[in-house]
């Protein structure tokens, strides 16, 4: 899930949030040197880090923990929302992009592998989204009780 909080100190020249504000924490961290970077597709970046990333020596620390220090570029204000809320908004895009890829699930029977908090909301989207089967599988049970709640047909724990 991205990391959320509430601001509680601004650096000099910050303008995008203020001291008290909640605010959800985009979890990647583009270089801003890159051709991509450059020409304002940071979303692109060649040499994007994210909180909690295994990927790279050393690894990239997650951003779960009582402070955090982070670029103003990275919050996004939650107006409404409550940080509840906007610690599933990256998951959920995750999920989104993936439906535009997979096209129509109407009527189709989709399989679910990993019931985190990405699966399980991939779960939710499936049957919103028409699926007429979903299964869902991760290598515990508690997660595929998620599950079931969001609505997979079937859990199998692997």
């Amino acid at each position: 899930m991205a990391p959320t909080g509430t601001v509680v100190e601004i650096g000099v020249g910050v303008s995008k949030a203020a001291v008290g504000s909640r605010v959800g924490v985009n979890p990647s961290r583009p270089c801003h040197k890159c051709q991509y970077c450059l020409e304002g597709m940071s979303n692109q970046c060649l040499d994007m880090h994210f909180y909690g990333s295994a990927m790279r020596m050393p690894h990239v620390q997650g951003a779960f923990r009582e402070v955090l220090i982070c670029e103003a570029e990275q919050c996004e204000p939650a107006r409404n929302a409550s940080v509840e809320d906007l610690a599933l908004a990256e998951p959920f895009a995750v999920v989104l992009h993936g439906l535009s890829q997979a096209g129509s699930l109407l009527g189709k029977r989709v399989l679910v592998t990993g019931c985190g908090p990405i699966g399980t909301l991939a779960v939710a989207a499936a049957r919103l989204h028409g699926a007429a089967e979903i299964i869902a599988t991760d290598v515990t049970d508690e997660p595929l009780v998620f599950a079931t709640r969001m609505g997979a047909d079937r859990t199998i724990n692997t």
